[in-house]
């Protein structure tokens, strides 16, 4: 376990890590943005780049909304906020960090709340880089918990950063001890409902707040903030955020305090005659009656309609002890299964290597890889084998897809950890490569019922540590896995493509990942464009097609058409626009355009002075507009253009985030 230290005073850092959803495509960041803001006292921008991506406080921004899978039938719609209001989140981290911290640590019931400024971050086997530190920091600990979990914030978090450890705790243990019965519901809609005026109503006491609406101080300004991050909208909070979850969390903790307070004048304490936990916006009631559970549900609908959120009714469920849910019951099924599976085909030898100088000897893993039997057949009865948990026990997919790969991704890691590819006997390739494929079957099998992006993040991890170890296995061994790896993710992106325009952040991120293969594995120009329906769709892209699409075809001179139908939709959709720097998707798409060292020097000009034309109505100088160009094209923005880009640095980022 690695410890690493950050830097506390860094208020900046709150770009990398509070402002932008878990779910973006692989290459985008803020790390361009976070660069800017940390070099801008040591250089002068061109006035126009500041123009574009700072404002004045009583300017607005529209944010890019797109939509992700959340699951089978359904879709999450997330935000990016402009990069202009996220530096205006930084003065207010910095004035305002010890209150939110204050706010946040109020309620009893809340299961996952800020707790102090983080000042380590943790991650296993210590697999960072310096460039990876800047992005990480702690969880804290309960006593009974041992594992160190990892996560991303500026913040320190208590006590559960996934709902399920929750689940597996020794807390939810002595509750089920104590109470016979559970209720659970949620809010309704929960961000989309928030008024963002309702913050002062849970920092201060209603009447007073709205005595008082022009006042400076904490809640007017968090007030603010959201509404020019959204539009100046006052109904509803974007989603994606971490600082969109801490301005939830400050109202609902307020709402736990006085359900709680309300609770107590009926005679009913709060940790003996009940209990309850929030995890966000999902509640669990525990009771010894279904009375008392119904009192206290009808408790927390009256204080949540205050402040004008509601429960939703169709997810209200009422169990007794013992409090196992099919979810668990088929994930241990699972798990099981996995076991057997593995022990199978691998075969582990502990070995100790003696020390020369004196000290410990070094321990060391052998691995043996089994012989398999028909790769398809044995494929096929595992694939089998999980349906009928799944059937079992009444669950979706995604309920058992998270386990499944971080299970194969431990397994493949401690392989390519523990194995020399260069020494492997030809026995052992054609083992190896049998395993291989039918880990491959199976997770591509449950990736297409699957396919959201948390996903995609591990098995994108799994192919890039893949595509390395295979590399020094010798070319049969290497091309039986890119090939089966290449045509599988061909196959699911059509199928994503057909299924619905929304999951587009999947999709990309599957081309990202595709592109790791190799220059032998491309897509060849009329295959991609089929692909994709570029020539009917193109007018339909969003800022993150069009970018993606760009670093998988770079300065391939085979993708040259499409390459100039892409610059000249970004013209056209930055010129048409009356305000195209009011938006979050231009402004993004304009300044990782100008960066790209794809995109010709015509279209990086044409750009350039429409930004002129839109923002001081002038025509540059030549001078001025290439020392715009020169400045955003001599670093990275939001998008990472670099051929030699680590996708797997990038990736263990990703992982020390928690998505939600």
């Amino acid at each position: 376990m690695g410890k690493f230290k950050i830097n506390k005073n860094d208020k900046s850092r709150i770009l990398l890590t509070e402002l932008l959803p878990y779910e973006v495509p692989i290459l985008f960041s803020n790390d361009g943005l976070y660069n800017y803001y940390q070099e801008k006292g040591k250089s002068k921008p061109p006035q126009l780049v500041t123009k574009l991506i700072e404002v004045k406080d009583s300017d607005f921004k529209i944010p890019f909304s797109y939509d992700i899978k959340k699951s089978a039938e359904s879709k999450r719609t997330l935000s990016l906020i402009h990069p202009a209001i996220q530096l205006k989140f930084i003065p207010f981290y910095q004035k305002y960090d010890a209150l939110i911290i204050h706010l946040c640590s109020r309620s009893p019931i809340s299961l996952r709340y800020p707790s102090k400024v983080a000042t380590h971050f943790y991650f296993k086997n210590n697999q960072l880089n310096n460039s990876d530190k800047k992005s990480s920091i702690e969880i804290e600990q309960s006593g009974f918990e041992k594992e160190q979990i990892f996560s991303s914030s500026y913040f320190a978090y208590k006590k559960y950063p996934l709902l399920f450890k929750f689940y597996d705790s020794y807390e939810f243990l002595r509750l089920e001890k104590k109470f016979k019965h559970l209720l659970q519901f949620d809010i309704s809609k929960c961000f989309e409902s928030i008024y963002t005026h309702t913050i002062s109503w849970a920092v201060k006491d209603k009447m007073f707040a709205k005595a008082n609406t022009f006042n400076k101080s904490f809640e007017a300004d968090f007030d603010k903030l959201m509404q020019k991050s959204n539009y100046n909208e006052t109904n509803g909070i974007l989603i994606g955020s971490e600082v969109s979850r801490i301005f939830a969390e400050i109202i609902l903790q307020k709402i736990d305090l006085e359900t709680i307070e309300k609770l107590k004048q009926k005679n009913l304490q709060f940790g003996a005659d009940y209990a309850v936990r929030r995890y966000v916006d999902d509640y669990f009631v525990f009771t010894n009656d279904e009375k008392t559970g119904k009192e206290i549900l009808k408790e927390f609908q009256a204080e949540l309609a205050k402040f004008k959120l509601h429960i939703n009714a169709s997810k209200t469920e009422t169990s007794r002890t013992p409090f196992i849910s099919g979810i668990t019951i088929g994930r241990t099924e699972l798990q099981n299964l996995l076991d057997d599976v593995f022990e199978k085909f691998i075969h582990y030898e502990v070995y100790e290597v003696p020390s020369n100088n004196g000290s410990d000897p070094q321990v060391n893993t052998r691995l043996e890889f089994k012989e398999a039997l028909n790769n398809t057949t044995t494929a096929n009865w595992i694939v089998r084998d999980i349906k009928s948990i799944i059937k079992k026990h009444n669950i979706e997919y995604e309920s058992i897809t998270g386990l499944t790969f971080s299970k194969f991704k431990t397994i493949l890691y401690k392989i390519y950890r523990n194995s020399d590819a260069s020494q492997l006997t030809e026995k052992e390739k054609e083992n190896l490569k049998n395993f291989l494929l039918i880990t491959f079957d199976i997770m591509f099998f449950l990736y297409s019922m699957d396919y959201r992006v948390r996903a995609t993040y591990i098995m994108t991890q799994i192919i890039i540590s893949t595509n390395r170890f295979i590399s020094k296995c010798g070319d049969e061994l290497k091309h039986s896995i890119s090939k089966k790896i290449y045509d599988e993710t061909v196959y699911l992106i059509k199928n994503i493509r057909q299924d619905n325009s929304h999951r587009n952040v999947e999709l990309l991120n599957l081309l990202i990942s595709l592109k790791d293969l190799g220059d032998d594995y491309l897509l060849q120009a009329d295959a991609l464009s089929d692909l994709l329906d570029i020539d009917n769709q193109i007018d339909h892209f969003t800022y993150f097609h069009l970018t993606i699409i760009l670093y998988y075809i770079q300065d391939n001179v085979q993708y040259d058409n499409i390459k100039k139908k892409i610059e000249q939709r970004i013209i056209f959709i930055i010129n048409d626009d009356p305000n195209p720097f009011h938006k979050t998707e231009l402004t993004c798409l304009f300044f990782d355009t100008i960066s790209c060292p794809y995109v010709s020097k015509l279209t990086k000009e044409k750009l350039v002075e429409v930004a002129f034309k839109k923002i001081d109505n002038t025509t540059p100088l030549v001078s001025d507009r290439n020392r715009v160009i020169n400045y955003i094209a001599a670093r990275n923005w939001f998008i990472d253009w670099s051929k030699d880009i680590e996708l797997d640095s990038v990736l263990l980022k990703k992982e020390l985030r928690t998505p939600y």
